[in-house]
């Protein structure tokens, strides 16, 4: 049974956002986190609820902890088709309270890649951001990115061929019709042969 190779790439590219501290920092930041998420129920009362941009707060956002979001299993080559890969676009709103607001999906080239994304998005932990010296809440802006690796192997189903590693001819194979493999080797055992196509 072949095991289709990924690679998960986390962008999550907040914009305007505090990059994640390290070491003892990311621990002095997860305190502050706490804090103001107790700070924000104690405020509650006279809490600002506007959601701001990055750019109209005095302090940004401080990423503490961004969870990457799981591969799908079960989608790669054992289940007879290659694992969707492409860019999920989330809108986050990041709120006073230190906890995750609403989450939209943008853009995802899968369903279940959304799904997972959005479930990555909602385990953020963080510093809220500060305006007139109280905590806000804001909108941003997250990316994952689900690539396979470059070297798996692709193959036409219809044509029981497979293309080596690179090789940028598979891309004229349907979707419905491409297998992904992790090797030749595994893609032969299957009964799979190399293309003679050039490859460029």
């Amino acid at each position: 049974m072949s095991r289709t190779v990924f690679c998960l790439i986390v962008c999550a590219l907040f914009l305007a956002a505090g990059a994640p501290a390290a070491g003892q920092e990311a621990g002095g930041a997860a305190k502050e986190a706490q804090g103001e998420r107790a700070a924000g129920g104690e405020e509650s009362s006279e809490a600002d609820d506007t959601v701001y941009s990055p750019d109209d707060v005095d302090e940004r956002v401080k990423i503490v902890s961004q969870p990457s979001p799981d591969f799908p299993a079960g989608l790669g080559a054992a289940a007879g088709k290659c694992t969707p890969t492409g860019v999920v676009r989330l809108r986050v709103v990041l709120l006073a309270s230190g906890e995750v607001g609403d989450v939209e999906v943008v853009a995802s080239p899968a369903d279940e890649l959304a799904e997972r994304s959005v479930r990555a998005a909602r385990r953020i932990v963080f510093v809220p951001a500060r305006k007139g010296g109280r905590p806000v809440s804001v909108r941003t802006y997250a990316e994952y990115r689900f690539d396979l690796l470059s070297g798996t192997v692709y193959a036409d189903r219809f044509l029981k061929v497979y293309y080596p590693a690179g090789c940028s001819s598979y891309s004229a194979i349907s979707k419905d019709m491409r297998v992904c493999f992790d090797s030749e080797k595994e893609a032969g055992e299957a009964g799979y042969k190399k293309s003679k196509s050039k490859c460029p």
